[in-house]
């Protein structure tokens, strides 16, 4: 579902966009030695590529600076990753990947982050199918979003949250929405209270919870007031 040694398909689909597979690579082609502080690749198509999930963990960084140095509110966004710091309730909307108004609205609490991962900012048309920039470590192609717009997690640690959104979106086109909720919803190691959003091609959303929680999931008849809303 995840895997950081895919820089060169990445880069490669970007110049040149096929659904043939470019090369194929793995993180066990990754060797890591503590004592010499070295990384050997073991295959020459290997290039890390820390996208998917480097923008939660700048915005982890950011909130402990900020928290450090005595901020007591802000909202973190770094685009399409939003961290919340403070108790003050702050409106994130939750875009429609279709055009029009928002899907839905959170206020994430204090420390937590709401990490979207889709397709409908950027993306390449290849023989009438749309397909984005993330590339399924499996089959090593884009993938597409027909089972699912986007996937939001929310969730206490934004580097975990900016994974799994990834992670989620690629199993939900390859395996189906099922496999990808019951993935989320046995998932270990997530913050309590951890939920994920999917958004589906018809503009209904289904949320996921990791385990029984109260959310402040803003009904989604209700509209986000634009001042001060930042969306997703």
């Amino acid at each position: 579902l995840f895997d950081i040694s895919l820089g060169k398909t990445t880069k490669l689909f970007k110049d040149v966009p096929t659904l043939s597979v470019i090369h194929t690579a793995s993180y066990k082609d990754i060797e890591l030695d503590p004592s010499a502080v070295t990384v050997y690749f073991t295959k020459p198509s290997v290039e890390i590529d820390l996208g998917a999930f480097l923008k939660g963990f700048a915005g982890d960084l950011v909130y402990k600076t900020l928290n450090k140095n005595g901020a007591k509110n802000a909202m973190i966004d770094l685009g399409g990753n939003i961290t919340i710091l403070g108790d003050r309730k702050f409106n994130v909307g939750i875009a429609n990947p279709n055009g029009g108004e928002p899907l839905l609205g959170i206020s994430p609490p204090n420390g937590w982050s709401a990490v979207t991962s889709g397709l409908y900012q950027r993306y390449t048309i290849i023989e009438g199918e749309k397909y984005g920039h993330i590339i399924d470590p499996v089959t090593f192609a884009p993938v597409s979003d027909n089972v699912v717009k986007s996937v939001t997690v929310v969730e206490g640690v934004g580097t975990r949250a900016d994974a799994l959104s990834t992670a989620l979106f690629v199993l939900a086109e390859r395996d189906g929405l099922d496999a990808a909720k019951k993935y989320f919803e046995g998932y270990v190691g997530v913050s309590s209270g951890a939920y994920a959003i999917f958004a589906l091609p018809d503009g209904t959303t289904v949320r996921v919870d990791n385990t029984s929680y109260d959310s402040d999931i803003i009904p989604d008849n209700t509209k986000i007031p634009d001042n001060g809303a930042v969306y997703l």
